[in-house]
């Protein structure tokens, strides 16, 4: 995941209204914008239909799509897709195969755009796109299992990502695929939400919750879910007015910025904005163009009691895109103020953004900013550029590319929108890191000292360090979009105009790791328990394992209920033994000693003189191998020959053994390897061995 480290003062500069700056970055980047993604490179990828016919962008070096299965173009030499060089402020244009109208998508932790489904022959498909110089899109055939049109993605913290709902899909997976992932999980929860011939729970808002669960919002309501297991662990109470707030009605949703990292108790708040009054969408389709909703909602979802308290926006908006700026506020830009998203079903767009501040008093958070003149409606997009700059693109109404004779042309332009800290005013306060160097990798729990300069007069204590996770954003639904607002220590000058501050990044990817365990753990509790099933109360324990490189935690204390779960360093789990360190030491003592121990309890009957050599005989022969056999960590059922087992080990069968005495009394010695163990063995008789007269015993 790539994260954008930026430091900020907090010198209660108030927004002005009309604040906020508009520039032309490019008139024609050849395809409109529907989908856009920063990368870890300062390159943003875009994307468009690839089913209307020729981009206004060729494919480079004579290159040229063949697909078959195309719906208007089955040869294509132009470019639906193109990569954005924002320090020079130019494009270059990418191949991509299949169709990936209305997808989604998430950045992972290596920076690598994983972007998945869409439409006709691309709805099972993912494709991957690495920011180098050079690359361009690889395309994975049929990596999900069932198709994603209009879905929602999120990095989860294991690495993978999920992917959630869409048309007619009622569920969710995972990519990339494991043995026990490698199929769909139901979720009713969409299926509930679908409203006939409207949907109205299309791109779901996906959020996840420092706990490790994840926050599902569409339509009206919500659900906590916890996707490890597929259980619903909360349901949220339904948004007051019950108006939705999701595609075709489309609103917009941001998880705000997570702060007090190193409290106990993290709060995460979830602020939905925008959308439709019910019935609009219809209602549009016949040329009744209701207004948007003017209203927000924001809860605390780690609250034991969440409520959602409602606020009133200065412009009502549909299909509006909200961006976290590095200062903390959000800025909801783009959209339009009647209609719903669809082909030519919305009327008058919204020209001038919104910034909200969420630690503003209620009643003062939002604050319009300075309009645009470019209508910017239905398939526009948004996404926070490093500088501080918002990038905006896209805006296609209409099924093709009509430029004129339609009320709201297709527009292939790019715009930057500057907000107010970016004003010439506020230069000699904004601060320019100069160390750490970018791109360098940081280990959760870690420290940093970070160098800035700044010419101004500093506030220190009003000093803040922000990390963000640059979203995915296509139809109002920036995926993947989080601010952490990292502790700090004291501000010291070192230099002139240069300045020092230490932070420290978060303990674990999850904030909220313990209560996110006690929590889950209670529920398995209850589960089990209306299953007719018992969870002891007095043998509970836990093992924390150090399976990769994750950091660990050592402070952590879960509980069931109120009652503590003590920590194991091992556990034994089907006769082995699983260490928390991630070593094997313990596991291989556990079997050599099992195995002697076996071998203890057969020297009793085999140095028993009341015992016939016969029994003795095959009592060894069963005892040694079984021994060997726990040695190995095998068992009968494993279905191993012996012979096998022998010769892994490097022990011969008895009668291997009385040969070579045999032979060694005839004067053909073999002598004993140095590391051979020594056996000490009374006289036995082995079936179908005799011995031969005057031989030795």
């Amino acid at each position: 995941m790539f994260m954008l480290l930026s430091c900020h003062h907090d010198m209660n500069l108030a927004y002005a209204a009309g604040g906020g700056k508009w520039d032309l970055l490019m008139s024609n980047i050849g395809i409109s914008a529907m989908h856009m993604q920063l990368l870890n490179n300062d390159r943003v990828v875009m994307y468009d239909r690839t089913d209307f016919g020729a981009s206004n962008i060729s494919l480079p070096d004579g290159k040229c799509r063949n697909n078959p299965n195309d719906l208007a173009l089955k040869v294509d030499c132009t470019a639906h897709s193109v990569e954005y060089d924002v320090s020079t402020n130019s494009i270059r244009p990418l191949m991509v195969q299949t169709d990936v109208w209305c997808s989604s998508g998430s950045a992972t932790s290596d920076g690598t755009l994983v972007q998945t489904g869409g439409f006709n022959d691309g709805k099972v498909m993912v494709r991957n796109f690495k920011p180098c110089a050079t690359c361009d899109w690889q395309e994975i055939g049929n990596g999900l299992i069932q198709s994603r049109w209009y879905s929602a993605n999120h990095l989860l913290p294991d690495g993978r990502q999920i992917i959630v709902g869409g048309r007619d899909a009622f569920n969710y997976e995972f990519y990339p695929k494991t043995a026990s992932t490698n199929n769909v999980f139901s979720l009713p929860f969409l299926q509930q939400t679908n409203v006939p011939r409207e949907e109205n729970n299309l791109y779901p808002f996906v959020f996840l919750n420092v706990d490790g669960n994840l926050f599902i919002f569409a339509n009206d309501r919500a659900i906590l879910l916890d996707y490890t297991t597929n259980t619903v662990v909360k349901t949220y109470p339904q948004i007051p007015g019950g108006n939705p707030r999701n595609y075709p009605s489309t609103g917009s949703a941001v998880l705000l910025p997570l702060k007090n990292l190193r409290s106990e108790k993290v709060e995460a708040e979830v602020l939905v904005c925008g959308g439709a009054p019910k019935g609009s969408y219809p209602r549009a389709a016949k040329g009744d163009f209701v207004g948007a909703l003017n209203t927000c909602g924001r809860i605390t979802i780690t609250d034991p009691n969440p409520q959602w308290t409602m606020e009133t926006m200065p412009l009502p908006r549909t299909m509006g895109d909200m961006v976290i700026l590095p200062d903390g506020n959000v800025l909801i830009i783009n959209g339009a103020a009647s209609g719903t998203a669809g082909w030519q079903i919305a009327r008058n767009p919204v020209l001038s953004p919104v910034i909200y501040r969420p630690d503003n008093p209620s009643g003062s958070r939002f604050e319009v900013q300075n309009p645009n003149t470019t209508p910017r409606m239905y398939h526009s997009t948004a996404v926070l550029l490093r500088d501080g700059r918002v990038l905006v693109g896209g805006s296609n109404p209409n099924e093709l590319y009509n430029f004129t004779g339609v009320l709201f042309p297709t527009d292939l332009s790019l715009e930057a929108f500057s907000p107010s800290y970016l004003d010439s005013q506020s230069a000699n306060l904004r601060p320019q890191i100069i160390s750490p160097d970018s791109h360098l990798k940081y280990a959760y729990g870690q420290r940093v000292d970070i160098q800035f300069t700044s010419s101004g007069l500093l506030n220190r204590d009003l000093i803040k360090v922000t990390m963000i996770a640059p979203g995915f954003n296509t139809h109002s639904n920036t995926m993947n979009q989080r601010m952490l607002v990292l502790p700090r220590g004291i501000v010291r000058q070192v230099g002139k105009s240069v300045y020092e501050v230490s932070c420290a990044f978060p303990k674990s990817v999850l904030i909220d790791e313990i209560r996110g365990v006690n929590d889950k753990l209670e529920v398995w509790r209850q589960t089990l328990e209306s299953n007719r099933f018992r969870l002891s109360r007095s043998k509970k324990e836990y093992l924390e394992c150090k399976f990769n490189d994750m950091r660990q935690e050592n402070d952590v204390v879960v509980r069931l209920d109120s009652q503590e779960v003590c920590k194991r360093d091992n556990f034994k789990y089907f006769g082995s033994l699983i260490q928390g360190n991630g070593e094997i030491d313990e596991d291989v003592s556990h079997r050599i000693g099992a195995g002697w121990m076996k071998w203890k309890l057969a020297s009793g009957v085999l140095c028993d003189k009341k015992v016939s050599p016969k029994l003795k005989g095959k009592f060894y022969k069963v005892a040694e191998m079984r021994m060997l056999r726990w040695m190995c960590g095998l068992t009968r059922g494993d279905r191993v020959q012996n012979e096998t087992i022998r010769e892994k080990v490097g022990v011969a069968s008895v009668e291997d053994k009385m040969r070579e005495i045999r032979l060694g009394w005839f004067g053909h010695v073999m002598m004993r390897g140095t590391d051979a163990p020594v056996r000490r063995c009374e006289k036995l008789a082995l079936d179908g061995f005799r011995r031969g007269r005057g031989r030795p015993k």
